[in-house]
Parts: structure tokens; C-alpha cells; sequence
């Protein structure tokens, strides 16, 4: 897992080459996000193991049907997070517009509302991001649920059902946990780096801390998803 993420971001890590040609480094781009469908198609693997009670890690096989999960994944987590883009969109326009219309106007007093604009809509989009993971990771985990169909994952009213029945407050209680473990795992690489002089950093961290904290978080979510059905079961 830790080699198929390192390739996924091979742009980052070919860093460690040096100064690379342009065209080369959008070549890397490119097949670092078609190796990245197999990555995240694995992931979703975990998840429809999870869901069927199987505690092993699934194996690395059937490649193709893990690529297309990976795109399924991809489109819908693409979608869910279209709305920030959109949002960082009209702020791009609105200032073109707005810088357009200032020309020959106070500078200084242009470049404050530049800041000031970029600051709130950025933030509005930050927000949007922050609020719609915990849901994204249940709908990811719906689609699992129902045979890998894509059009699940975009079946609201039964997505907010099934949150309702596990509860807001587990899944926040979940979600703020997933974000303390990647803030200390963050944190932790981060002052073991500052005694490696050697630039392979990210490298290290695709190998060893990103699949980690991958596989928990998309385990721990469909764990998240069965969790009522746990708890009906305990209560009879």
C-alpha cells in the first residue's frame, strides 16, 4: 500500500531527483493520479470487508475491479467537494471583477480588500470542506454497502437516514478523533524530520504513516456505519 501512495504522489516525491523538466513533471502528475485509483480502490476494498464482519486486511488482487472502485471513489468525492471549488471560483471572478473596476483607484486600499475578500471566501470554502468529510466518508461507505453502485452514494435522504439512525454525535465524536490522530501523527513526523537532513521526508511518510492512518480511517468509517447494527445486536 505504502509503494502504490509513493507512486500515486511521484511528482512530490521525484522532488528528491532534483529539477525536473516540465513536461516530465506533469508525465509524473498524470500517472501518479491513475496509480492513485488503485490506492484508493483498495481503501474502499477495506471498507466492503469491514462491512461483511472480516477483520484481515483484504488481499491485492483483482486489480481491475479495485481501479474502477478507485475512480468511483474519486468521482465521488470529486463531487461532494465541488461546491469549496465553486465557491473559490466566484472569488476568483468577483476579484478579477473588482480589479478591473479599481484601476487608477487607492492601491493600498485595493490590496486590503483584496486580502480581506480572498481571507472570507477562503474560509467559507475551508468550512464547507470541514463540515462535508464526516458525510462524503458515509456516503463512500453507502456505496460500499449496496454493491459498489455508484448512484448510492449520492442517495441522500437515505446517506442523512442512516447518519440520523447511527447518530450526529458518534459520527463527530469519530470525526474529531480521525483528526487528532492525523494532527499527532503530523505532528510526530514533523519532529522526527527536523533531525533527517536527507531530503526523502515525504517519501517516508507515503511509506509508512500515510497508509496507516489510511486504513484506519476508511476501516474505522465503515465500522462508524455498522456501528447501530452492533448496538442493536448488544441490546437484544
Amino acid at each position: 500500500m505504502g509503494i502504490i501512495i509513493l507512486f500515486s504522489n511521484i511528482a512530490d516525491s521525484g522532488a528528491i531527483l532534483g529539477p525536473l523538466n516540465v513536461v516530465i513533471v506533469y508525465f509524473l502528475v498524470i500517472l501518479g493520479y491513475i496509480i492513485g485509483f488503485f490506492g484508493r480502490g483498495y481503501m474502499f476494498r477495506i471498507m466492503k470487508s469491514t462491512l461483511k464482519d472480516v477483520v484481515e486486511l483484504p488481499n491485492f488482487n483483482n486489480w481491475v475491479e479495485m481501479f474502477i472502485d478507485g475512480i468511483k471513489v474519486t468521482i465521488v468525492s470529486f463531487v461532494y467537494a465541488a461546491p469549496s471549488v465553486l465557491i473559490m471560483l466566484v472569488f476568483m471572478v468577483l476579484n478579477f471583477n473588482f480589479a478591473l473596476a479599481s484601476i487608477g483607484s487607492n492601491t493600498s486600499n485595493f490590496t486590503v480588500d483584496i486580502i480581506l475578500g480572498s481571507g472570507i471566501w477562503g474560509l467559507v470554502a475551508i468550512l464547507y470542506v470541514i463540515i462535508i468529510i464526516p458525510i462524503l466518508s458515509i456516503a463512500i461507505t453507502h456505496m460500499a454497502n449496496n454493491n459498489s453502485k455508484l448512484s448510492a452514494a449520492f442517495k441522500f435522504t437515505e446517506i442523512l437516514n442512516k447518519i440520523s439512525i447511527i447518530t450526529w454525535s458518534k459520527l463527530i465524536k469519530w470525526y474529531i478523533a480521525t483528526l487528532l490522530i492525523l494532527f499527532a501523527l503530523s505532528t510526530i513526523t514533523s519532529i522526527i524530520f527536523v533531525f533527517i537532513t536527507l531530503n526523502l521526508e515525504r517519501s517516508l511518510i507515503y511509506l509508512v504513516v500515510t497508509p496507516y492512518f489510511s486504513i484506519y480511517a476508511f476501516r474505522s468509517a465503515a465500522l462508524i456505519y455498522i456501528s447501530d447494527e452492533s448496538g442493536e445486536e448488544n441490546n437484544e
